[in-house]
């Protein structure tokens, strides 16, 4: 029924929202460039600022820790999305 329907699709509807997350030293994504990081389908790289600089992301762009990435994603991806930038401390 159309009603039921209509149930589905409002429960099945994503929701964008803008992220700010800091390249942590040992990310996967720190040393990178922008085009060779395999972010989640619906995640688009929109600015990244490194100290006082705002920088529009090329593929050509190479990210250091503590660059501040700035996102705008689907709230499904956000918890994958953090695991990747997020710091990660290595065993010696």
């Amino acid at each position: 029924s159309l009603r039921i329907r209509d149930h589905i699709r409002k429960h099945m509807r994503r929701h964008r929202v803008a992220v700010e997350l800091v390249a942590g030293a040992g990310s996967s994504v720190v040393g990178r460039r922008i085009g060779d990081i395999a972010f989640p389908k619906h995640v688009v790289l929109v600015n990244v600022r490194r100290g006082m600089s705002e920088h529009v992301p090329s593929p050509d762009f190479e990210l250091i820790p503590g660059d501040y990435l700035y996102f705008l994603t689907d709230d499904t991806d956000v918890a994958c999305l953090t695991a990747m930038v997020k710091e990660r401390i290595r065993d010696k």
